[in-house]
């Protein structure tokens, strides 16, 4: 049995006298956490070995979570426990429905602007990420992101839904984001998300961010994966069609060293 789903078992059966009516928006401590789960009858069949890892049981651990009060400081394990029931649920399940995934998508937008820092951010980004909740809704999120200098976290996600953003959304994502990355090795990554999509940038940092940048050990590093049957365009998709746009203003030995591929090859390229 899962570690976390054996801590849930010991912890379920308590005190079937306040089951009834305690609900998670009315705990004030983990204990009361913990007797609210027992009073659900679809977690508490799972948690006691009575029934199996099911979508319905997926949203409905989510929906759980998120009516506890988030911030207070005494429920954070518990919280922590609950979403890795959920991974843990999540992990025996192929797809959910368009349905399930409608009806999750403000929830799971609300965890992942309420427990944003630490191990909770890590699971909600598994769970985001396996089951690809990510739209422009999340684009504060991603601005949060690329500031703290974690935009390795989300790289490929982040492209994605730049494409899937209108003007204004973009717009408004690059006012957050600052024009000069702390980092120096993923410098140029926001400035050439900024150049593809129209806003102004300065050319002749992006260029010096471009050189300083290794192809090979690029940071952001690429994360490829396929949505819908469609593979996403990564970091490196980007780092060449950047190059590409300067290849009339930079010596093409430079694009050759900084790539390590052949002029032949880096003409030949198509960009999508």
């Amino acid at each position: 049995m899962n570690k976390i789903l054996s801590i849930l078992v010991v912890t379920s059966f308590m005190s079937p006298s306040a089951f009834a009516t305690l609900s998670p928006d009315q705990v004030v401590d983990a204990r009361g956490l913990t007797i609210a789960m027992s009073s659900n009858r679809i977690i508490s069949r799972y948690i006691s070995g009575r029934a199996p890892a099911t979508p319905e049981l997926f949203v409905e651990i989510l929906k759980f979570v998120d009516k506890v009060p988030p911030g207070k400081v005494v429920f954070n394990n518990k919280v922590t426990e609950i979403l890795l029931l959920a991974e843990e649920v999540g992990k025996h399940l192929n797809s959910l429905s368009p349905e399930q995934k409608m009806e999750l998508r403000p929830i799971m937008n609300s965890l992942l602007n309420n427990y944003s820092v630490r191990m909770k951010s890590q699971i909600m980004l598994r769970l985001f990420n396996r089951f690809w909740f990510w739209s422009p809704d999340n684009l504060d999120y991603m601005a949060r992101a690329v500031r703290n200098d974690r935009s390795s976290d989300v790289s490929t996600q982040l492209m994605w839904i730049l494409e899937q953003a209108t003007n204004e959304q973009r717009r408004v994502f690059f006012l957050q984001v600052p024009p000069k990355q702390p980092n120096k090795f993923i410098r140029w990554f926001p400035s050439a998300l900024r150049l593809k999509y129209g806003m102004p940038v300065d050319t002749d940092a992006l260029k010096s961010s471009l050189r300083m940048a290794n192809y090979d050990r690029l940071k952001p590093e690429p994360i490829p994966k396929i949505v819908d049957g469609i593979q996403l365009e990564t970091t490196a998709d980007l780092y060449l069609q950047t190059w590409r746009q300067f290849r009339d203003d930079l010596p093409l030995e430079v694009c050759r060293a900084s790539l390590n591929i052949t002029a032949r090859e880096l003409e030949d390229r198509q960009i999508q």
